[in-house]
């Protein structure tokens, strides 16, 4: 963060098990949230602090990021579903917390809730990919965040345990399976689908254009 927006904020360093964590005199909400980042900070609210979303790049995560997003985002656009979006779009959760999903689909329909700045209401597809500093109790808390909000379906991609976690919204509340092989079809997206394997950093992955190709998209 830069030295203005620290003064700004009075916000004072803590040391967290694991991410960088920034506290002021008291908790910041949603719109001190806006205020203080811009789009080059990748900052989330959590219980009004805020906390540094990762302090760097890593290839692999970002390469798995890239090519989903290189298929999920024409795929929409060809069927003009709706609105994709990356890890830079922060999502309302409550007065006192935001999150930054790796990645979100948003119906056309329910455009109403993109601001310029930030979603007001559940986007209604997320993709997370777990890195190795999310401890199990921050990536529980992702779940719950998104539960919080009625997002309608969540694929919570953990490439290291080689494992997919899929929460889906129904009538009666929210149902979860885990899954580690097979095609991965969505329900919030129409048509589209992935091999749970190509989600996963040790496996090689077609190009984008042939999965485009095999939605029927190209």
């Amino acid at each position: 963060m830069t030295k203005q927006v620290i003064r700004q904020a009075r916000l004072k360093r803590v040391r967290l098990q694991a991410p960088k964590a920034w506290v002021a005199d008291r908790p910041l909400t949603v719109d001190d949230y806006l205020r203080l980042t811009d789009e080059d900070d990748l900052y989330e609210l959590v219980d009004g602090m805020l906390v540094e979303r990762t302090t760097a790049a890593v290839w692999h995560h970002e390469q798995l990021f890239g090519w989903v997003l290189s298929i999920v985002s024409p795929y929409v656009e060809a069927r003009q579903l709706g609105y994709v979006a990356g890890s830079r779009s922060a999502v309302k959760i409550s007065e006192f917390r935001s999150r930054l999903p790796d990645l979100l689909f948003i119906r056309k329909d329910r455009a109403s809730i993109i601001s310029e700045t930030i979603i007001t209401g559940a986007p209604d597809w997320v993709l997370e990919i777990r890195s190795r500093t999310n401890n199990p109790a921050e990536w529980r808390a992702l779940e719950a965040d998104y539960r919080s909000i009625g997002v309608p379906e969540l694929w919570l991609v953990d490439p290291q345990a080689r494992l997919v976690r899929v929460v889906r919204q129904t009538e009666s509340g929210y149902e979860a399976f885990e899954q580690s092989e097979g095609r991965l079809e969505s329900v919030a997206i129409p048509g589209f689908w992935l091999e749970t394997v190509w989600l996963f950093f040790d496996t090689p992955r077609p190009a984008a254009i042939e999965v485009l190709k095999q939605l029927g998209v190209v």
